[in-house]
């Protein structure tokens, strides 16, 4: 699911929070194989999905041919899950009043979850720590899993509009493909989509960056420690204005950050210091372009792409076609935005969790605060329920070492891209030679770039990359978009279509290729490569074309 180890905390939680949002979210699909599938498992450390579940039930259940869901989930994966490469007319034919219903269900799916998202914005807004901090642990336990539940009522509606989405740009795909032989044109009619919020935070830094820049305290963010930058500013009169700004900024997307899925690391607004460090990269001497440029060139990419479409069709298939990418626009909208709803639910449950570290290191139970993430909810539960750590008969101390000792060791191993059903690792078929100098992957954005390869193997290594670099990693969620508007390019292992990586590529305009085996291994740090993002190739030094 995610490139790097996850604490126990969460590695508790996120098994039940998708097997519910998936029964949710195929609801009708054959939920007796939905509920006994295992659709989450840990291995070194790493949540794993049961993609090949998923694909079953696309394929075998619903006869739908993988063309449908290979370009969304990445298609270089094909050789290790069940697949069909064509209709299964009968199957499909049986089925196909739950998939209109799935179809039907993507307009209601979109307007509840646009009718949360200001519920979710009030409810966190109104959420007081302070209050909080007045209820004793059972109390606040009880919160802590209402606002899990909470957490749970976002991630099922997010979840289907996923789904809706894949099947949504697929349709977009096959419909063009079958007209116009041109498949790839969906990737350009899918980008510049306004109101896509995540899509503001480069902007957001960016405008930022040139603020200090006017004012001349450009030498105090990059030469100062991120803490004293703060205090420094906070003391002169003169960078009002920039804090205004990084005020505005957290409380738009202080809910986020680099790896924002995972518990452990404190969001933004609660750690403002990360914010200056995203600032000195855009405060580098070779200062990126303005991100409003790069849109405007985006939405021409697709105001061009639909004139494209629009010389080849009579008018019958235009009205079709606009139906059809109006659906596929208005779920891969929803499905970025359902994520960043999801984060920002999420911030409450993090922070009461800090809350009940902070009171256990006081009280002698834990060494540190931070250490409340490497219990998961059984314990924590166990533990409010008898009223201390050795009623419960837990020692939490050594619990929490041996877990901590096992976290960081996992950072040190490279994990297999895929397991099996009992958790093997899998060895993936591959035309990849290792001494090959053109890597083959899947065109997410277009664009072609020649530039050094920055190559990052976890979120604490992102703020390495200098501007002008085509950043090569694993993969790269949401939270790493922050310095996509810095970047020339963007090569990842893992990923699809409708990634929150690929969405937030395309509108940036950043070229993009993912799904590109081995990636990390091939390509060097520093070394000169090319991109192209037209036909998802990356070639290495030496073999780039004239």
């Amino acid at each position: 699911m995610w490139p790097d180890p996850v604490c126990p905390l969460l590695a508790s939680a996120a098994p039940s929070l998708v097997t519910k949002a998936l029964g949710f979210s195929l609801r009708g699909v054959n939920p007796a194989f939905i509920r006994k599938i295992q659709w989450v498992k840990r291995f070194y450390g790493r949540l794993y999905f049961n993609e090949g579940a998923l694909a079953y039930l696309f394929t075998h259940e619903l006869g739908l041919p993988d063309s449908f869901i290979d370009r969304a989930l990445g298609n270089r994966r094909r050789d290790v899950r069940p697949h069909a490469s064509r209709f299964r007319l009968l199957k499909f034919l049986r089925r196909l009043p739950i998939i209109l219903q799935l179809a039907i269900r993507q307009q209601s799916t979109g307007k509840q979850l646009e009718r949360l998202f200001p519920q979710v914005a009030q409810k966190v807004a109104d959420f007081s720590l302070q209050h909080s901090n007045t209820l004793n642990d059972p109390k606040l336990w009880e919160e802590a899993l209402l606002w899990l539940d909470y957490i749970q009522q976002v991630r099922n509606l997010q979840l289907e509009m996923t789904g809706l989405s894949m099947t949504a740009v697929s349709t977009l795909e096959q419909l063009l493909l079958h007209w116009l032989k041109q498949q790839d044109l969906a990737r350009d009619l899918i980008a510049n989509l306004a109101g896509i919020e995540a899509a503001e935070i480069g902007s957001a830094l960016w405008q930022m960056a040139q603020k200090i820049r006017d004012l001349n305290l450009a030498d105090v963010v990059l030469y100062n420690e991120a803490e004293s930058v703060l205090l420094q500013l906070r003391e002169n009169a003169a960078a009002a204005p920039v804090l205004q700004l990084l005020e505005n900024f957290l409380q738009r997307h202080g809910h986020r950050c680099a790896n924002e899925e995972e518990w452990l690391y404190p969001r933004w607004a609660e750690a403002p210091a990360q914010v200056i460090a995203l600032l000195r990269v855009y405060l580098h001497p070779n200062s990126p372009h303005n991100p409003a440029e790069s849109a405007l060139k985006q939405r021409r990419r697709r105001e061009a792409a639909m004139a494209e479409v629009y010389s080849h069709l009579g008018w019958l298939r235009r009205a079709i076609f606009n139906v059809v990418l109006a659906r596929a626009q208005h779920a891969v909208r929803l499905r970025d935005n359902g994520k960043n709803y999801a984060m920002l639910a999420s911030l409450p449950a993090r922070r009461l969790a800090a809350l009940f570290g902070e009171r256990w290191a006081q009280r002698g139970w834990l060494r540190q605060a931070e250490d409340i993430f490497f219990l998961t909810f059984p314990d924590i539960q166990q533990i409010v329920a008898a009223g201390n750590p050795g009623a419960a008969q837990l020692d939490l101390l050594k619990i929490v070492a041996e877990r901590r000792a096992a976290f960081e060791d996992w950072f040190k191993i490279m994990p297999p891209e895929v397991i099996d059903s009992e958790g093997k690792p899998l060895a993936r078929q591959t035309t990849q030679a290792p001494s090959e100098n053109v890597l083959r992957g899947i065109s997410i954005s277009g664009g072609r770039v020649r530039g050094v390869a920055r190559v990052v193997h976890d979120h604490q290594e992102l703020l390495q990359v200098h501007p002008g670099e085509i950043l090569v990693a694993r993969a790269a969620d949401a939270g790493w978009s922050a310095i996509f508007p810095i970047l020339s390019g963007l090569v990842t292992e893992i990923g699809g279509q409708l990634s929150h990586a690929a969405i937030l590529a395309r509108e940036y305009g950043l070229p993009a290729v993912v799904d590109v085996h081995d990636a990390t291994r091939l390509i060097r740090d520093g070394q000169l490569i090319s991109l192209d993002g037209e036909s998802g190739v990356v070639y290495l030094e030496g073999a780039a074309p004239a």
